[in-house]
C-alpha cells in the first residue's frame, strides 16, 4: 500500500486534546517531472523530498480528463522517485503528480474526534499507530469512511491512547 506521510498526533493535555500535525513534507512548489525512453520504458522520475505524491497518467487531456493511477509503485533511483512505465500503453500519455491528501481532525462532544480528508481522494483507509518508534505497526481504522459535509470521515474515540499518530494508504 501506498503509504502518506501526512501524520497527526494527539496529546493529552489537562484541559482537553491539543492537535499537532507532524508532517515531514513542507513543499509548496509542484514537483517536476523528467522522462526519459529506453528499451520500450517510460522511466518517470521525481525529487525524493515529494514523499507521498502518485503518479497518475491519462491518454488525453480533452474534458473531461480521466486520471487514473499509474499501475506500480515508485522506487528510489540515483536520488530520484522513478517509475518503469512501458511505452506500448499508448502512443499519447501524459504525467502529473497528484499531491497526498491533507488530514484535517475535529473534535465533537462525547470523546470522539473525526479524522477527514477529500473526498477526491478515492480509496484510501486510515490507519492508525500509537507509537512511531521502529518497528511502527500501522493498524486499519476499525471504521470505514463516510462522507460527511463533502468530506471523507471518520470518527475515532479520542481515548484510545494519550497519543495516536494516523496517516493514509491506498
Amino acid at each position: 500500500m501506498k503509504r502518506l506521510r501526512t501524520l497527526f498526533l494527539m496529546l493529552a493535555v489537562a484541559a482537553g486534546f491539543v492537535l499537532v500535525l507532524a508532517s515531514p513534507l513542507q513543499v509548496s512548489a509542484q514537483p517536476k517531472l523528467a522522462i526519459s525512453f529506453s528499451n520500450g520504458n517510460a522511466y518517470v522520475s521525481w525529487p525524493t523530498n515529494y514523499t507521498g505524491y502518485t503518479l497518475v497518467y491519462t491518454f488525453s487531456l480533452a474534458p473531461p480528463v480521466s486520471w487514473q493511477t499509474a499501475p506500480s509503485k515508485p522506487t528510489v533511483v540515483n536520488g530520484q522517485w522513478t517509475m518503469t512505465i512501458p511505452v506500448t500503453i499508448s502512443p499519447q500519455t501524459f504525467f502529473a503528480l497528484e499531491p497526498p491528501p491533507q488530514l484535517a481532525m475535529s473534535f465533537s462532544a462525547g470523546g470522539t474526534a473525526n479524522v477527514t480528508w477529500p473526498t477526491n481522494y478515492v480509496g484510501y483507509t486510515l490507519f492508525y499507530t500509537f507509537s512511531l518508534t521502529p518497528p511502527v505497526s500501522w493498524q486499519p481504522a476499525p471504521v470505514k469512511p463516510t462522507v460527511v459535509n463533502g468530506r471523507w470521515s471518520v470518527p475515532v474515540p479520542v481515548i484510545i491512547s494519550p497519543q495516536t499518530f494516523f496517516e493514509l494508504q491506498r
